[in-house]
């Protein structure tokens, strides 16, 4: 390993090590002023905050709460349990009552000041980076130790690209966030059957039901399909709805680690030979 190299990974370790000192001094801040975050696990808000959206919830009382404010708050008598929904009503005494913009009715319950949490900012897709970043820190340390103190020479890199895809699929598989299907209701009468369903994932997905309808949803949308119910059940089905060059996108970011690795095979200017000595 040359000077250059060597200068190169403490200056990176520098950086790496500031940017998680300033992560941890910002997080500590975040909790001391009083604010909480969470990440939504129910469709409940729809395309306001589909599942996987990060909430920041700030810290507010009562008198600074409107109808319309979307809030986090425990349920009287559910304690440890946080819900994020819109603001429906205040009445005259001060009770708040809340509603999912999807549900068509109101929560079974009054809120008072002691069950208030926060309001709400809805950041949209960026809880699944919240929930992977321990996964993914979990899996690169497991990487690094296994690279740094059992594998060397002309195996490590290799092993690391292999690791690196491992830990990033795995991570995906675990967590899926980019195609989710939930079944909010099923009805089902002599015409058929008729089933809510809502999209869970990042990406836009198309849902079809056999013999039935079919929809295109996007992150958080709602919709209905119909079905012929045949001996006893029905089959709804989901794949990615992406435009050509979503699928473009995605083909060119699966291939990174082949152009990485051509990349470095290029530089490296192929196998080299040592020269023999010359006796004479």
């Amino acid at each position: 390993m040359t000077p250059v190299s060597d200068r190169s990974r403490s200056v990176a370790l520098a950086i790496c090590a500031l940017l998680a000192a300033g992560l941890v001094l910002a997080a500590v801040l975040f909790f001391l002023a009083g604010w909480r975050w969470f990440v939504v696990s129910t469709p409940s808000m729809g395309q306001s905050a589909p599942v996987g959206s990060l909430v920041l919830s700030e810290p507010v009382t009562a008198s600074g709460l409107h109808p319309g404010d979307v809030m986090t708050f425990t349920p009287p008598g559910r304690p440890g349990t946080v819900y994020t929904h819109r603001i429906a009503g205040i009445d005259d005494a001060g009770g708040i009552t809340t509603r999912g913009d999807i549900n068509e009715t109101n929560d079974p319950w009054v809120l008072t000041p002691q069950n208030i949490l926060g309001r709400a900012t809805l950041l949209p897709g960026w809880g699944w980076l919240v929930k992977a970043v321990p996964l993914l820190l979990a899996g690169g340390l497991i990487l690094w130790a296994v690279t740094r103190y059992w594998i060397r020479g002309r195996w490590q890199q290799p092993v690391r690209l292999f690791g690196a895809c491992a830990v990033l699929s795995l991570t995906v598989i675990v967590l899926r966030p980019f195609i989710g299907l939930t079944l909010l209701e099923v009805v089902t009468d002599e015409s058929g059957t008729r089933a809510s369903v809502a999209s869970t994932g990042l990406l836009p997905i198309t849902v079809r039901a056999e013999h039935g309808s079919t929809a295109e949803l996007s992150s958080g949308q709602v919709s209905e399909l119909t079905a012929k119910t045949g001996e006893g059940y029905y089959y709804l089905s989901s794949s990615a709805a992406l435009p050509w060059w979503g699928w473009i996108i995605t083909v060119m970011v699966c291939l990174i680690p082949v152009f990485w690795v051509l990349g470095r095979g290029l530089r490296s200017g192929g196998p080299q030979q040592t020269p023999r000595p010359v006796s004479g």
